[in-house]
């Protein structure tokens, strides 16, 4: 939702499908069992729940429902589909495609490519760029991605409250009906031994600190190499990767902090029928220990002349951004948890169900 048309183009979304398990775990109740200050989880991680699969379900249960959704809701033939690809970091088998098995199962014609995509959280992402460059090419007309994931890490470590599973589905093609991908991306990538899984374990292991001092500065690095190849911008709605919903927050402070401050009097005004009243009330109990402008922000802006009452409005039009163009799609991760490569996708499909406009 950038406002510089020339930058989009004719490849987008056609149809979109999502599905998380039914099960879930609140983490006012898994805070007390753990003997935990309930605010840790509700303030420090901005969760409130997680959901959790059932013995009876995994990736697989999980995407092949998100995908029939996206199918059904926009009415498309399984047959028209010429590529089914798969992100995801949850791994079935060693060797088999998991996309060839969503292609039987939903229908889709024998002559299609499939493919899985494992990558920690972009395998997602990454997978749809396939799908964007083969549609591009008149490669193919029409591809299913599919992201679906578990987020399992051991009971009773500092990652449990961080838990989650969910699976989105997006068939792409040329003039699509829901929305338009930009020409341009901002991109990133490193080798960094913070989260990994051991082979034949379920569980995940992450060093805390480490990966969101990662997070931060990897999302920055994106942020910057976007800004190079489209120039500056204002969108409507931005949306990051959500390990836990604490984190796009910081994300977000960051990017103000340390690339908006200079254009600072320049922020655009938040339209407010475009935001529902009752979603930013229920919301605004976990803005109360952010502090978009730290103190030395306070002390440069002051040394620059900064009167007590204009910084007292500069703070105010932050944090309005802030509550206006990432909080509303924060609740899907508040409340369904890590879901690892659906994550972002997740978030975007409750932005264009709950806020687009024709």
């Amino acid at each position: 939702m950038i406002r510089n048309n020339s930058l989009f183009s004719s490849i987008g979304i056609d149809s979109m499908g999502f599905y998380a398990p039914r099960s879930y775990i609140k983490l006012r109740d898994l805070a007390i069992e753990r003997k935990v200050d309930p605010n840790k989880y509700k303030m420090g991680l901005m969760a409130l729940e997680m959901r959790v699969p059932e013995i009876n379900e995994d990736v697989i249960s999980l995407g092949l429902k998100a995908g029939y959704q996206a199918l059904l809701k926009g009415e498309i033939d399984p047959k028209s589909i010429d590529a089914l690809f798969v992100g995801t970091e949850t791994m079935t088998y060693a060797v088999k495609s998991i996309s060839n098995i969503f292609a039987e199962l939903l229908g889709i014609s024998p002559n299609s490519f499939c493919q899985d995509v494992y990558n920690a959280c972009a395998g997602g992402t990454l997978a749809l760029l396939n799908a964007i460059a083969l549609v591009e090419k008149d490669i193919i007309k029409k591809a299913l991605v599919i992201s679906t994931d578990i987020s399992s890490y051991t009971l009773g470590s500092p990652s449990e409250p961080t838990q989650g599973s969910g699976a989105v589905a997006l068939v792409i093609s040329k003039n699509p009906r829901v929305a338009v991908f930009s020409e341009k991306f901002g991109k990133v990538s490193g080798n960094v031994d913070d989260f990994f899984r051991p082979a034949n374990d379920k569980n995940a292991q992450v060093f805390g600190h480490y990966s969101v001092d990662t997070y931060l500065d990897f999302q920055l690095k994106a942020y910057d190499d976007l800004i190079r190849n489209i120039g500056d911008f204002h969108a409507d709605f931005y949306t990051f990767h959500a390990p836990f919903s604490k984190l796009p927050i910081k994300c977000m402070q960051q990017i103000i902090q340390k690339r908006w401050i200079k254009h600072i009097n320049n922020l655009p005004r938040l339209n407010r029928n475009q935001i529902t009243t009752s979603i930013l009330k229920k919301l605004d109990a976990f803005m109360h220990d952010i502090t978009v402008l730290p103190e030395w922000l306070y002390l440069k802006l002051k040394e620059r002349g900064y009167t007590s009452e204009a910084l007292e409005s500069v703070s105010y039009k932050l944090i309005r951004n802030v509550k206006g163009k990432v909080l509303p799609q924060l609740r899907v991760p508040s409340h369904f948890g890590n879901m690892y490569n659906a994550s972002i996708w997740a978030q975007i499909l409750y932005i264009l169900e709950e806020y687009s406009r024709v």
